[in-house]
């Protein structure tokens, strides 16, 4: 295999990657967000308030490349997704 070909297999790891980076970044913007709410002191608020605002533009960059590769698509309705799911499934 040349060094330029991309195998199949690597592909699907780069899918993983990405998805298992959106799933931090969910929870990373939740996380942040509790404890801006929570939090007493202002000068830690500011602080985690850029922090949140740093974490839902990281979000929108990773759902982005998502949806630009079509691993994600969040604009298709419900039962479509599921219909999506259940053919991916059958691969």
């Amino acid at each position: 295999m040349d060094i330029f070909e991309i195998d199949a297999n690597e592909v699907l790891a780069e899918e993983e990657i990405a998805f298992d980076m959106f799933k931090d970044s969910k929870f990373a913007v939740n996380s942040l967000a509790h404890a801006v709410v929570e939090v007493a002191h202002p000068e830690v608020r500011k602080v985690l308030l850029r922090k949140l605002n740093d974490a839902i533009d990281q979000h929108y960059q990773l759902l982005d490349i998502l949806t630009r590769k079509e691993w994600y698509q969040p604009y298709l309705a419900p039962g479509q997704q599921i219909i999506q799911d259940m053919q991916m499934t059958n691969l």
